[in-house]
């Protein structure tokens, strides 16, 4: 099974205006919006999970919601990806995706959460402890187990956002052109 580590994308600033005492309800920014958008965008046919499990935090449902618009996977809600997401939540979510869209069908999950949850639960999974792996917004990992018991996993690759925002080397690299 591949297991996507989809982090939410830039979120309202803590403590921002509105949001100084419920954290829990930041929404992504505009330039989190067209972020997630564009990461989207770089997966349609070259990930195509069969179901997006979400936290169901405004930041992660959004980032899913976007997504899934542009992937066409369906989303599933769950406070187990919220922000005590481990490696225990994550084989009870995957039970969970299974009972709703057909069991035995998964073979593709993207997970969409909060750090340090996510990156700790990779570490966990790869290596049995956590690795110091900091998964930044909107970046994603590809994790692949053997099955729902989350044995032999291997961290096959990890996109740091740069990539999806075209980092400045890039558009200085544009620049210079004649």
């Amino acid at each position: 099974m591949q297991l996507f580590f989809l982090r939410h994308g830039i979120a309202v600033d803590h403590g921002a205006p509105g949001y100084e005492t419920n954290d829990d309800a930041r929404p992504l920014t505009d330039k989190g919006i067209k972020v997630v958008k564009r990461v989207a965008r770089a997966l349609d046919g070259r990930v195509q999970p069969d179901v997006i499990l979400t936290s169901p935090l405004p930041r992660a449902r959004q980032t899913a919601d976007l997504v899934a618009a542009q992937l066409g996977a369906p989303v599933i809600e769950t406070p187990l990806l919220g922000l005590g997401f481990s490696a225990g939540a994550l084989a009870e979510a995957l039970h969970l995706a299974a009972d709703r869209v057909g069991g035995d069908g998964l073979r593709r999950v993207m997970l969409v959460g909060h750090e340090p949850s996510m990156s700790h639960t990779i570490g966990v999974l790869i290596s049995g402890s956590p690795i110091g792996l900091d998964l930044p917004k909107t970046g994603l990992a590809r994790v692949d187990v053997a099955n729902e018991t989350l044995h032999g996993a291997n961290l096959v690759w990890l996109i740091p956002a740069g990539i999806w925002r075209g980092g400045k080397k890039k558009k200085q690299a544009r620049q210079a052109r004649p």
